[in-house]
Formats: structure tokens, C-alpha cells, sequence
């Protein structure tokens, strides 16, 4: 191992470790690794190795990701990420140092232009970052304000937290000061996303951000108006042809090819129903944007909720009542029109949307930002967050099962960071052919993971290494299948560990890589399943597919009606004691696979 000497930050983190022990109550059992000490392989002769002092410490420390917040910056970072493994994990995540600053503006120094400076470029550099990038930086940050913060620790100084200060106070502002970031992120995936914009919206946030844009009012009228007017038309022609239908003695008597007509309205109601569905689910996501009911607001809900259920009727209607092919082909294309003329209006006038929303978004952070500096300290409780949004602190977690580097998706070098679907292997003739983990574009019920058990290997030469693999890995899925993955291997003198590791809640695998053993395996998730989904919305985070949403809504009622057994049952014990002993128990140790109480 190289010398300390030879790093000129060693003194720095030196410095920083003494700041922990004083100032770092959630533990007492800290761990350090020094610049110098990273960047060797767990192989390595100079491979750094844990001590007998530190490798007793790791037996009480558990795998929740922490953060630490300093006044002063070390060795180019003052965000340190806190996992199992060390106490100044390595991250070259330059967001992250930004949180800082943007907390030391808006509470310490109370220096609003700077607070606002960090909050933009923050907001900035999460939109316009790599996907993957931002999502380890979201899980980070997410694990970190669990709880109400209570996964986050600050340097005792007057630019971060004063001596005397109540660090719950602080905590919950850095929740508060951090929603207006993940609100105006929301936003953005929303409006970015090709069912998201509209020249309603769009003139809406293009007027908002400067008064000289009323002009452009008149934009989203004219679409209203020709819009409504053309429903209006479809609606009148079927009030005026059923005269006609009754007179002929009925459908079959006045439409000669009706059941052509009827394949063809089938088939254009299917396809219409699928894109007025996701307009009319989406009625929230408009709201929240608007903020407030006005005139472009109640436009763009009656031509994106209201019309396209007419249309769906109507038009079905409008085909089956074609005399002819061509005009059931004609009024096919006609119908599909109509609910996308908004939506073409933008591109055909010429404006680039996303430029126009990142300025809006940006205007309205400060706007938020603004109100918050008023709230006095009495005012930031724990019920206010709650009320302006329930999902704000909400119990969600990264964690680090083996000790790399917190970083987003390197292709190049074989890590991928995104959902994986774990497939159960299947066997051909005897013979096991293996599982399959295989990552994912959005979190699919494959995913989802109720338990997890894992070992880690030990060798002669690396008892105390630094770089642990995984030995053994057992997954206990949501929809009821289980995964059991174990090392294989012709070094004899590789074994897997008899002491177990377990967690249990709603999990996914963010980070996968195997060779013999598993080398890379990050995690996150809840201990509830419907805090898992409020997290997952409120950080936006990877799609949840349907039925992974409904397997959760499942496993929620299934925990729900479990609490409730287990109350009734054991009614002596009060309610404070039962969410301790679950929380307590939330990462058991099992040793010979009998289990240990930690």
C-alpha cells in the first residue's frame, strides 16, 4: 500500500475523520479509506484490507446509504456518501457537492442569490445529465432524505448547522429545499415526454416566464375553438343521420356496407381509446403544472380529457354511418386528426418546446424557492411537508452489497445501472441451464424483490478485503418465484462465508456484474411496497409497468392486513414497540443459517 505521506489530501481526510467522531451521531463505528487507498483490485498485492478493529466495526454497521454534509470542502468533495463499507465512499458525482452548497445558502449564510445560483444549476445539470447519471445521483439524494433526513448528517458550524441548532430542523429544510428540485424534475419528464406537450401547456409556460407573450394567448384559442368546433361537427352529423336509420327500418337496411363498416369502426375505436387513455390519466400531472384553474387550463382539460371520449363515440358512430369505403377511410383519418392538432400546432409554428420548458421550470423553481425563505422555522413541521406532499422524506434507500464506486450506466466497461428482471433458469435434459439477469428499461414484476440473502466469500489471502464478493445470493421475488445464485469456482481456496446477510421489503437490483462470484451488486427500495411506488414517482425514477403496480398495490394489502393480524394478536405490545422490532429486524445477520439477533 502506498504511503499516506505521499497523498497530499491525506492530512485533509485526517481532518475529516475527526469531524465525524465528533459530529456523527447516528453511529460510532467509522470507517475511512484515503485517496491513495482506491483504485487497486481486491487482488492486489498493496490491496488495501480492512483491520481487525474495522472489520468488527462492519459487523455493526448496516447497508442503508448515508450522507454527510460539511462546511468545508475536502479534497474537492463536502457531500460524502456513507455506505457499509466506508465513511467517504468514492463517488465523481459533481451534483452531489452542489446539494451542499445549495443547502449552506439557503440556511446557513442565507445568501438567496447563491441558494438560487446552485438550485438552477442543479436543475440544470439533472435534466441535461446522462439518464443513468441522474438516477445514482436521485437514489443517492433519496437515501439520504429517508425519513425525513434521517439518513443525512452535517458538520457542526455555522454555515451548516450551529451549535445548539436542532438538526431536525435542518433536515426538514434540506426535504423542503430539495422538493423544489424533484417537483420541477417531475414536471419536465412530463412535458418532455411526446404526450406531454401541447401549444396549451407550451404558450401557458411561455407566458408565465414574461408578460410581453400575451400575444400568444390567442394561439391556444384558435386550436380550441377549431378543435371543439370540428367535434361539434362530428356530434351534429350524427344527430342529423338517425332520422335517416329509422326511416330505412333500421342499420343493416340504411348502411349497405355495414359490416365493413363495422370492422373498420372497431378497429379505429381500439386505436383511438389508446391514445385519449393516456391524455385522460394524465389530467394530475397537467394540473400540478398549471397550478391553478384558468382560462388555458380548462382548454387544454376539455380538449385533452372531455373531447377525445366524444370523439371515441361519436366516431365510431361516423364510420359505421359511411356509405362508402373511401368515406369511411376519409372520416377514419379525419377522426384521428382532431386530438392531435394541439399537439402538431408547436412543431408546425416552429417553436422549440424544451428549450421554452427548461426556462419555465427554472422561473418557476425561484418562484418556489422564493416562498419557501418566507416560512419561519415554527412553520417547516413535519405535518406541513406531509400536507404539500406526502411523498416528501419518504422511507427509500440505496444500497451498496459489494464496494465500487457510485457512478451511472459505463457500457464500455461492462456496468449497466437500471432495473434487472430476474428470470428463474429452466432445465433441459437434467441439467440446470442457469438464471437470467438481465437489465430493463422500466420495472417490470420481475423486478421486484421481497427478500434478499446473501454471503460473502473468504479466502486465505483476503479475509478482510476491501472489495468483498458475493458468494451466495438468494432472491425471493414479489410474484412468489425464487432465485438462488452460487459461486462457482476451481480455486480451492475460495469458500462462501457462514454468516448471512438479509434484508426484506420491496427491492430491485440496480447494478449487476458476475464472474465466479458476484463482483458488482447495488440494490434499493422500501420496507413498505407503497412507499417504494411513492418514491419511485416522486424522485422519477424508471418507469413502473402496470402490473408491477398492481403486484405492489397486492403486496401492500397483504402487509396491511398482516400489521393488522399481528396487532390484534399480540395487543399487549404497543405500536411503538412492534414498528421497532420491524425496523430493527429490517437486516438480519444468520449465522449457520440460524438466526442471530444483531
Amino acid at each position: 500500500m502506498s504511503d499516506s505521506d505521499s497523498d497530499p489530501n491525506a492530512k485533509l481526510f485526517d481532518g475529516l475523520e475527526k469531524i465525524y467522531r465528533r459530529d456523527c451521531k447516528d453511529q460510532t463505528d467509522f470507517i475511512f479509506f484515503h485517496p491513495y487507498e482506491y483504485g487497486l483490485t481486491a487482488t492486489s498485492p498493496d490491496a488495501r484490507q480492512y483491520t481487525e478493529e474495522e472489520s468488527s466495526a462492519l459487523e455493526r454497521r448496516d447497508f442503508e446509504t448515508r450522507i454527510f454534509i460539511t462546511a468545508y470542502v475536502y479534497a474537492g468533495r463536502a457531500t460524502f456518501i456513507r455506505t457499509h463499507f466506508t465513511d467517504n465512499h468514492k463517488t465523481d458525482n459533481v451534483i452531489l457537492n452542489i446539494v451542499r452548497d445549495y443547502l449552506k445558502a439557503a440556511h446557513g449564510t442565507e445568501n438567496f442569490t447563491a441558494a438560487k445560483s446552485s438550485l438552477s444549476e442543479m436543475l440544470t445539470m439533472s435534466m441535461e445529465c446522462n439518464e443513468s447519471d441522474y438516477f445514482s445521483f436521485a437514489l443517492t439524494v433519496a437515501s439520504g432524505l429517508s425519513n425525513m433526513a434521517e439518513n443525512t448528517s452535517f458538520q457542526r458550524h455555522e454555515a451548516i448547522l450551529n451549535n445548539g441548532e436542532d438538526i431536525d430542523l435542518v433536515r426538514r429544510k434540506l426535504c423542503l429545499i430539495m422538493h423544489v428540485l424533484f417537483e420541477q424534475i417531475e414536471n419536465s419528464n412530463y412535458l418532455n415526454r411526446g404526450d406531454g406537450s401541447n401549444i396549451y401547456r407550451l404558450v401557458y409556460c411561455s407566458t408565465q416566464i414574461t408578460k410581453k407573450n400575451q400575444q400568444l394567448k390567442l394561439l391556444p384559442l384558435f386550436s380550441f375553438l377549431l378543435q371543439v368546433c370540428l367535434t361539434v361537427f362530428v356530434v351534429f352529423e350524427n344527430i342529423t343521420s338517425f332520422p335517416n336509420v329509422i326511416h330505412s327500418g333500421g342499420l343493416l337496411n340504411a348502411i349497405p356496407n355495414f359490416y365493413q363498416n363495422f370492422v373498420l369502426a372497431i378497429l379505429t375505436f381500439a386505436y383511438s381509446a389508446l391514445i385519449a387513455l393516456p391524455s385522460v390519466k394524465e389530467t394530475r400531472n397537467a394540473f400540478q403544472l398549471y397550478g391553478e384553474i384558468g382560462m388555458i387550463q380548462m382548454m387544454d382539460f376539455c380538449v385533452n380529457s372531455i373531447l377525445p371520449i366524444v370523439l371515441l363515440f361519436s366516431g365510431f358512430l361516423i364510420i359505421l354511418l359511411s356509405d362508402s369505403f373511401i368515406e369511411s377511410v376519409l372520416n377514419t383519418a379525419a377522426l384521428l386528426f382532431i386530438p392531435e392538432i394541439d399537439d402538431q400546432l408547436p412543431s408546425l409554428l416552429g417553436y422549440t418546446d424544451s428549450v421554452i420548458y427548461k426556462r419555465y421550470l427554472t422561473f418557476t423553481a425561484m418562484k418556489k424557492f422564493d416562498h419557501i425563505c418566507l416560512l419561519k422555522d415554527e412553520q417547516i413541521t413535519e405535518k406541513c411537508l406531509r400536507l404539500l406532499n406526502d411523498a416528501i422524506g419518504v422511507q427509500f434507500s440505496d444500497f451498496y452489497l459489494t464496494n465500487w464506486p457510485e457512478q451511472g450506466a459505463t457500457p464500455g466497461k461492462g456496468i449497466h445501472f437500471q432495473p434487472y428482471q430476474v428470470r428463474e433458469g429452466i432445465t433441459i435434459d437434467g441439467v440446470q441451464m442457469g438464471h437470467q439477469l438481465s437489465p430493463s428499461t422500466i420495472v417490470t414484476e420481475k423486478c421486484l424483490i421481497r427478500k434478499i440473502v446473501w454471503s460473502y466469500t473468504v479466502s486465505e489471502k483476503h479475509d478482510r478485503s476491501t472489495k468483498p464478493r458475493i458468494g451466495y445470493l438468494r432472491l425471493e421475488m414479489l410474484n412468489g418465484r425464487q432465485v438462488v445464485v452460487n459461486m462457482k469456482t476451481l480455486n480451492r481456496t475460495i469458500s462462501v462465508h457462514d454468516k448471512y446477510h438479509s434484508m426484506e421489503g420491496v427491492f430491485i437490483i440496480t447494478t449487476f456484474q458476475m464472474s465466479s462470484s458476484i463482483l458488482r451488486l447495488r440494490i434499493c427500495g422500501s420496507y413498505d411496497a407503497l412507499d417504494f411506488e411513492k418514491a419511485f414517482d416522486y424522485y422519477s425514477l424508471w418507469d413502473v409497468s402496470q402490473h408491477a403496480r398492481a403486484l405492489l398495490h397486492k403486496h401492500a394489502e397483504k402487509e396491511r392486513k398482516a400489521h393488522r393480524r399481528v396487532t390484534k394478536e399480540s395487543s399487549y405490545r404497543s405500536y411503538e414497540g412492534f414498528e421497532s422490532e420491524r425496523t430493527h429486524n429490517q437486516v438480519d445477520i444468520f449465522v449457520n443459517n440460524e438466526l442471530l439477533d444483531p
